[in-house]
């Protein structure tokens, strides 16, 4: 849920190549690095969006708090991977 986190850090913290880590990553889930993580972080929000922790809170508080930058790249990211908008699962 970390908006920062990248893959020199995911390599950092597991001993592992970057580009072992996305070569990974792309014949598991056929995803780039960045995909992978924006799908980890929607399924957390789907997953949490009725939970105290998020449920009262703006759409925009939402995106923050699941690592995206913004609303926006939220949103963009639903479409891309779910192909709706958060109103659709809220």
């Amino acid at each position: 849920m970390n908006k920062d986190f990248c893959l020199a850090q995911l390599s950092e913290e597991t001993g592992i190549t970057g580009h072992k880590i996305s070569y990974l990553i792309n014949a598991e889930f056929r995803l780039n690095f960045n995909d992978y993580v924006n799908l980890k972080r929607i399924q957390y929000l789907l997953e949490n969006i009725n939970a105290p922790i998020l449920k009262n809170l703006s759409i925009e508080k939402m995106s923050l708090i699941c690592g995206f930058g913004s609303r926006a790249s939220c949103f963009r990211a639903l479409r891309k991977h779910k192909g709706k908008s958060l109103k659709h699962f809220k």
